[in-house]
């Protein structure tokens, strides 16, 4: 995302989005008002994180950033 576009989303779901924090550091938007993210105050060892824009719960993709990237559900490896 552009910049600009990022703030004004990030803004808007620390506002609107009653499971997005400000402890959430997205880094990916799904395209469907969720989001990837890693947890701020967990920083470096932080998991990655599923916010859903309309599910209650926080879910953990991966325990780590590296072992994320590793994942064949989310990346096509050649």
């Amino acid at each position: 995302m552009p910049p600009d576009e990022m703030e004004i989303t990030y803004e808007s779901e620390c506002e609107d989005n009653p499971n997005f924090t400000r402890d959430h550091l997205p880094f990916y938007c799904v395209g469907n008002g969720d989001h990837i993210c890693l947890s701020i105050s967990a920083c470096p060892d932080s998991p990655v994180l599923y916010v859903a824009h309309d599910d209650p719960e926080v879910s953990i993709l991966a325990p780590d950033f590296e072992t994320f990237l590793l994942d064949k559900d989310w990346f096509c490896h050649p």
